[in-house]
């Protein structure tokens, strides 16, 4: 599969934003707590954003090698997961994985405040690949 680009920029909500399979029976309480920014689980992802970011502007690269460290992984029954805000928003974005499976993701928040913008809207950079 050649490598898929998506963008978002989401609302924070709770101090986080999600990349989780919606299209299953899962559920994103599940995903269990740990250590970090990036909390990885059945059904996604939960990522740790600042108490005072506003929104969140994300960069999500699929099928690409990898260039550093794994945070974590994941597994997405329907093959398919939403980059979303924690209860919904206009602006989640659907990600086609390919195919039902278990994914290892990198992340990185680039920037904890992005400059000129009127929100407090932090940065992340993320990548997600087939695992094995």
């Amino acid at each position: 599969m050649e490598p898929k680009l998506y963008h978002a920029i989401l609302p924070v909500e709770f101090s986080q934003f999600l990349l989780f399979d919606h299209f299953s029976e899962l559920n994103p309480g599940d995903i269990p707590r740990s250590d970090g920014h990036v909390h990885c689980g059945a059904g996604g992802v939960r990522f740790i954003a600042h108490d005072q970011s506003i929104r969140v502007q994300v960069r999500l690269v699929v099928g690409r090698e990898f260039d550093g460290a794994v945070a974590g992984h994941f597994t997405a029954p329907s093959g398919r997961v939403l980059l979303c805000a924690t209860t919904a928003s206009p602006d989640d974005v659907v990600i086609d994985l390919g195919s039902p499976g278990r994914y290892a993701i990198q992340a990185t928040r680039v920037a904890d405040e992005l400059a000129g913008v009127e929100y407090r809207t932090e940065s992340w950079e993320l990548a997600v690949r087939a695992s094995d």
